[in-house]
């Protein structure tokens, strides 16, 4: 007969607020909350949200509401959704193509770095920089 112990139990998914605080988010975190969506976000029932490492945003120059809501999608997509050549119609109106090169999965040709980061409501993938939407860039040319 073989005996399991168990030395720690499976830790329950935390509120987006404190998912951001703990991982690298709080810029981005600040962001939402400036923008007023980080309470709406945290009371919806299924978010995906393309967040961008703090690491290389600029905290006296953080993204307004519609940059932010061009990279949130209204539902669940972990990495196994996120197929080669998909697009997911976010929820600002933004289009965010997905690829995969090897093992790494690209948003608009940014690579996620940190993907599936488990919110209590949520995912947050991390991107490793600036991502541009379809709808972005269409007003930059």
């Amino acid at each position: 007969m073989s005996t399991n112990i168990v030395n720690r139990f499976f830790t329950l998914p935390h509120a987006l607020e404190t998912v951001f605080a703990n991982t690298s988010g709080r810029s981005w975190s600040t962001a939402l909350q400036n923008a007023n969506l980080l309470t709406q976000l945290s009371s919806q029932r299924m978010v995906t949200i393309f967040a961008v490492q703090d690491s290389v945003i600029d905290p006296a120059n953080l993204p307004g509401s519609a940059d932010l809501t061009r990279l949130i999608y209204e539902g669940l997509s972990y990495t196994p959704e996120l197929t080669d050549g998909s697009c997911i119609t976010t929820r600002g109106g933004g289009s965010l193509r997905i690829t995969r090169q090897g093992n790494d999965i690209l948003v608009n040709g940014v690579r996620i770095s940190t993907p599936n980061v488990i919110s209590k409501n949520g995912v947050i993938h991390y991107l490793e920089q600036v991502c541009y939407t379809f709808s972005t860039l269409a007003l930059l040319y």
